[in-house]
């Protein structure tokens, strides 16, 4: 009666120890198996009246954020000053949440704090680019800060 016993709880911890095991799986695999949030890879060219912007200087930096208007969050960009072209960064990510965003922009030589463009363009208060992603994960929009308009 004693081997009885002890092959019942024996069976009953085994079935238990293999539900667990697949549980614990699930609770592994599973996640790695989402993508996670929709995110949307932005990139494009920055112009100013219809030309690749150039900045004074190939050594001055451009900083060009996209700012997520729901959140404030400010998601950063990778820019190639030779060509203006960029390509939206974020480590998280790697890409942007689907929404609507404003778009800053500052170019500043080293060692300055005179900002090359209009000062309007710095703040995303005052910023008149807007962006908003559409349904597509790869985009590619035109900034121009000579006209003050984004486009895909």
């Amino acid at each position: 009666m004693l081997i009885k016993r002890r092959q019942r709880v024996f069976a009953i911890f085994a079935r238990s120890s293999v539900v667990c095991l697949f549980v614990s799986l699930g609770c592994v695999i599973l996640p790695i198996g989402c993508s996670g949030p929709d995110v949307v890879n932005v990139s494009g060219t920055i112009m100013e009246n219809g030309k690749p912007y150039k900045a004074k200087s190939q050594a001055d930096p451009i900083t060009l954020k996209f700012c997520d208007e729901k959140t404030g969050f400010a998601y950063g960009t990778e820019v190639i000053g030779a060509t203006s072209e960029f390509r939206v960064v974020s480590a998280a990510l790697g890409g942007l949440p689907p929404g609507e965003y404003k778009i800053t922009m500052q170019v500043m030589a080293l060692g300055s704090s005179d900002n090359q463009v209009d000062g309007k363009f710095a703040d995303p208060s005052t910023t008149p680019l807007k962006f908003q992603t559409g349904s597509e994960k790869e985009q590619k929009i035109t900034i121009d800060i000579g006209k003050a308009t984004v486009s895909k």
